[in-house]
């Protein structure tokens, strides 16, 4: 409602009613009006303009607006000019002893409301505004969940699938294990019964396909039972330096055929509480890569350090290296691995079930290389399993 009391009255008095003209309120009162509200408002007027009073309050709530009416107060033979207008199912009327006050007065509640009326003009728009902001979010909601309802329906779907991949691959892979295995023992026999030359380099390159294929067999079952989250760890004390340097002491066969040679520095360490199969296979795979792309004559450096709570092994090699882009594939399933120096051909899983059983322990790999002057993985592991060191 619109603050009349800022109207300034030399003269007369506000008034505020109802419709059916009962005074609410005295706004203002400059003349002493002896009444006190609620009254009816013909009780103010002196008996001979009752007739035109009603009239007045007819006039005003028929058009909304009544200008400049003469009425005599009753409590004194007065003549006041009434002016009124209907707001907001309420009538407001003033009162003045001129025309002309009456007039002005009138006129800056007119201005008075015009202001009101463009900022309730403002309000509603922007209330509008933001109901259309509101109805277009609503949409836009609806639109989100219906998406993800969607995608979680298509990532159901690709998870099954995905599990029938992996079954897939262990049956396929573990049917294919043993016929491999007889071929294997039959070139073994024939390698050793077979006295012409070109006849045993034949025996040689299907044990060389073979061997390879038993080693991709291998990686397809260890990737089948890590996707299907099912990575087995067996933890144990075990003495690190002494496991590196057994598991070295393997591979050193495979280096001397390329003239290699495997160098160990380490740290004095405690045992720690580890799974010693899982560090064998995560070294075999690191020194098998090195062997492959080191030239002949190069050293291979394997590392052992402490780290507080967590022990690192590190192998470096000075051989063919890596670019930027071969490195941020290198950990991704199925990605066709380069030949070795030597013509050795690998899986494209290796380094990928390396990643998941690192994780798996709590740990992480890097590398740092650069082409032409080879590589370097570390790879840093807890002293504790994670779950225990959490408890």
């Amino acid at each position: 409602m619109t603050d009349i009391t800022k109207l300034e009255v030399k003269r007369g008095f506000i008034l505020r009613c109802d419709t059916n003209g009962v005074v609410l309120s005295i706004e203002r009162d400059d003349i002493g009006l002896e009444l006190n509200p609620p009254f009816l408002f013909t009780r103010l007027i002196e008996y001979n303009s009752l007739t035109k009073a009603l009239s007045f309050l007819a006039d005003l709530h028929r058009t909304g607006t009544a200008l400049n009416w003469e009425l005599v107060l009753s409590n004194a033979p007065q003549v006041l000019h009434f002016s009124g207008i209907l707001i907001q199912n309420e009538l407001v009327i003033i009162a003045s002893e001129n025309s002309q006050e009456t007039q002005k007065l009138f006129e800056e509640l007119m201005v008075m409301l015009n202001e009101q009326s463009a900022t309730l003009r403002t309000v509603i728009k922007e209330q509008q505004l933001e109901s259309s902001l509101y109805d277009e979010i609503s949409k836009l909601n609806n639109e989100l969940v219906t998406l993800q309802r969607e995608l979680a329906k298509k990532n159901s779907e690709l998870e099954f699938l995905n599990k029938q991949k992996n079954q897939f691959l262990g049956m396929a892979a573990h049917d294919l294990r043993n016929p491999l295995h007889g071929i294997l023992l039959q070139c073994d026999y024939l390698d050793a019964v077979i006295e012409n030359t070109e006849h045993r380099e034949i025996i040689g390159a299907i044990k060389e396909a073979s061997n390879f294929m038993v080693t991709l067999i291998d990686d397809l079952l260890d990737y089948a039972s890590i996707e299907a989250g099912s990575v087995h760890l067996e933890y144990e004390q075990v003495d690190v330096v002494k496991l590196v340097q057994n598991n070295i002491r393997i591979n050193k066969t495979m280096a001397a055929r390329n003239q290699l040679d495997i160098k160990l520095c380490f740290d004095t360490l405690k045992p720690v509480y580890t799974d010693p199969a899982k560090i064998n296979q995560i070294l075999n795979n690191l020194l098998s890569n090195a062997i492959k792309f080191s030239k002949e004559g190069q050293s291979i450096e394997v590392y052992v350090s402490d780290r507080d709570s967590a022990f690192e092994l590190t192998v470096t090699d000075y051989g063919k290296g890596m670019s930027q882009a071969q490195q941020e594939k290198l950990f991704k399933p199925f990605t066709k691995g380069e030949r070795g120096l030597h013509g050795e051909r690998t899986t494209g899983l290796g380094l990928t079930i390396v990643k998941r059983i690192i994780d798996a322990l709590g740990g992480t790999i890097s590398i740092i290389s650069e082409e032409g002057k080879g590589s370097t993985f570390r790879v840093r592991l807890p002293k504790t399993p994670p779950d225990l060191t959490a408890n």
